[in-house]
């Protein structure tokens, strides 16, 4: 099974896809060693990413990919993605560059892939919206990926069992409705993202799809939680409140017995750590690969 590996900020030290995949198979080990007692939700996600690698051991890494879904100010900036490029041409793959939804006044945003256009043959851009996708691929000509958070699937740890079967088909899954085929095909979109649900349901279609791996997306806003933590009362909830970067070193986890599955907050994001019963949803024939989240939040 072929793996992307979504990577921290900083390129480090490593040259190519070969480093990585030693990191994959020897540092998460280790890590996951040294956090045996610890039973935080973040060791509890290298316990999983762990168990995968142990019991699939045909994963290879094919590709490598470093951005945000869920907010432009957690974007790392062109000098250290031409690092990452490199990195990925070194290893004889194309980067995929995540986006969060950008509207039109997120000049950043799309500065940054007019920044990189000379790299294009490099890049894959996986927009999180319809206008970002359709501006990417028509205006820029980038190769492009509809991400997850397109996927308009109930995903929440809520629905679980026979819930399920009271939510209708159409609003389970929007894949497959009348409007994005269309917008996929015109596109030309090169591949699909969706989560691994925490109710074990998967993805079904000829599409061939990537899957994320350990955590799952339940939604995101556009006012950070996190962000605000330290602000005064009458700024928590503007938008255009100044940051400085809490979500790197703060996350709001829910982690006990008392929810189905571990809850995270990271910055605008809301997460769960997927906890599947076993590894056989990997045989799946829709998988195309499986996109394992190396940061230390998701988001």
């Amino acid at each position: 099974m072929n793996v992307s590996l979504w990577l921290p900020s900083e390129p480090g030290h490593f040259k190519d896809i070969h480093d990585w995949n030693v990191f994959l198979r020897e540092n998460i080990t280790s890590i996951a060693k040294d956090q045996l007692n610890n039973k935080t939700i973040f060791s509890r996600a290298m316990f999983l990413l762990l168990n995968l690698i142990q019991e699939s051991p045909n994963l290879s890494v094919s590709s490598l990919r470093v951005g945000s879904e869920t907010c432009l100010r957690k974007m790392i900036d062109s000098t250290k993605l031409k690092a990452f490029i490199k990195i990925a041409q070194n290893s004889k793959v194309r980067l995929q560059v995540v986006l969060p939804p950008l509207a039109e006044a997120d000049f950043a945003g799309f500065g940054l892939l007019q920044s990189l256009q000379e790299y294009s043959s490099s890049i894959l851009v996986v927009a999180n919206d319809l206008g970002t996708l359709y501006k990417a691929r028509v205006e820029f000509q980038y190769d492009v990926i509809a991400g997850r958070l397109l996927w308009k699937r109930k995903r929440a740890s809520r629905f679980f069992g026979d819930e399920l079967s009271l939510i209708s088909s159409n609003e389970l899954s929007e894949w497959q409705n009348i409007t994005y085929p269309e917008w996929i095909n015109f596109l030309g979109v090169v591949s699909l993202e969706i989560d691994l649900l925490p109710q074990g349901v998967l993805y079904s279609d000829e599409r061939p799809c990537a899957i994320h791996f350990p955590w799952t997306f339940i939604s995101y806003g556009r006012v950070c939680y996190i962000g605000s933590l330290e602000l005064k009362r009458l700024d928590k909830f503007k938008i255009t409140s100044p940051c400085n970067n809490e979500c790197i070193r703060i996350q709001h986890a829910i982690n006990d017995e008392s929810h189905p599955v571990p809850i995270l907050r990271s910055g605008k994001g809301v997460y769960c750590l997927c906890v599947p019963k076993d590894t056989t949803w990997t045989q799946n024939k829709s998988i195309s690969n499986i996109i394992i989240d190396l940061r230390r939040s998701p988001g």
